[in-house]
């Protein structure tokens, strides 16, 4: 009876961290939903600082006006259902070279930039997140991908 197996099915604990539809599931998605009209590229994208921690699935193409566009799914994983958590045209998304500049300002050297990378931090708020490791510290920042506006920054020591 399958519409038991899915009652139970809410009530089984599932541990580890979240995660994204399949690479083939989340492309088939976007498609027949008519986010994009074309796909280029799929990524599990990390929406959070921590690389093994939940993960979203980027799907990059084109809509439907020939503009890149980056969307981003989840799955639930108890129901299965696929959903948006936000989308972006890239062309309407600051530069790297602006993030890399705004960090220069608050003193952060390039070099020192690990990882960045546009992902959702809030559902329909997508946001360039930036990790970087200077002296004894690791910074953690997140800019607006629109506005370049600053809207998170933590700074925590290392530890040896």
């Amino acid at each position: 009876m399958p519409a038991t197996d899915n009652y139970y099915r809410l009530y089984d604990l599932e541990v580890g961290p979240n995660s994204g539809p399949s690479a083939e599931e989340a492309k088939a998605y976007v498609l027949k939903q008519g986010l994009l009209k074309t796909v280029k590229d799929v990524q599990f994208t990390p929406i959070r600082f921590w690389e093994y921690g939940d993960t979203d699935t980027m799907v990059v193409g084109n809509d439907e006006l020939g503009r890149e566009k980056a969307v981003w799914l989840t799955k639930n994983r108890y129901g299965g259902t696929v959903s948006v958590t936000g989308s972006v045209v890239l062309a309407e998304a600051i530069s790297t070279e602006k993030v890399y500049d705004m960090l220069r300002a608050k003193g952060i050297k390039t070099e020192n930039i690990k990882k960045m990378y546009l992902a959702p931090y809030e559902k329909d708020k997508i946001y360039w997140l930036v990790i970087a490791e200077q002296a004894d510290k690791t910074y953690h920042s997140a800019f607006d991908c629109k506005t370049g506006t600053m809207v998170l920054e933590n700074m925590v020591p290392r530890t040896p």
